[in-house]
């Protein structure tokens, strides 16, 4: 075999070996790209459901806590201060007398979108997070006089959005309590 038979057999190979055009390294980039596209809009959906997951779960553990701090100091309570109290109004503040001294009166309020409450001549001290914003806390006297001190609360919360992400979560909770 010589030179030139080798050479003109390379010849023959590549002239029916066919490179890719321009046309379908387009279509195979409008197809990765349609690909990882959708998978880009994928994950961000999951990112933001789970973002609105635990914004939701924040809300609602502090509501839980707040009614359950309150309902707590209500039904350890002696009696209701009516006096210095605010019912059926938004934001109500709520007074209850405590037979130990450091404790009375043990008061609860709202100032700036955070439930606060304060015993005896204590500082107020927050008892909802800096996560949410209480809309709404509402206390309505319920007692029937000469036999129960009921009060009814009811409260509403809302994610407050310190991200720019905007994310609408709120919940409102009520309960009544007896004081003991």
């Amino acid at each position: 075999m010589n030179v030139l038979a080798i050479s003109s057999g390379l010849k023959k190979i590549r002239s029916n070996t066919k490179g890719n055009t321009l046309v379908e390294l387009i279509i195979y980039l409008a197809i990765i790209s349609v690909f990882f596209t959708s998978m880009i809009g994928f994950t961000v959906s999951v990112v933001q459901s789970g973002q609105k997951a635990r914004t939701m779960h924040e809300v609602s553990q502090n509501g839980r806590f707040i009614m359950e701090k309150i309902a707590r100091e209500i039904k350890s309570a002696n009696d209701v201060n009516f006096t210095t109290s605010s019912f059926g109004v938004n934001p109500g503040v709520l007074s209850l007398v405590n037979n130990t001294g450091s404790l009375d009166p043990t008061v609860f309020d709202v100032v700036g979108g955070v439930v606060r409450i304060q015993q005896g001549a204590g500082a107020p001290m927050n008892i909802s997070s800096d996560l949410v914003n209480v809309t709404s806390l509402v206390f309505t006297d319920l007692s029937v006089p000469g036999r129960t001190t009921n009060i009814k609360i009811d409260l509403t919360l809302e994610w407050r959005d310190k991200s720019g992400v905007l994310i609408n979560t709120s919940t409102s909770m009520q309960t009544s309590v007896v004081v003991r």
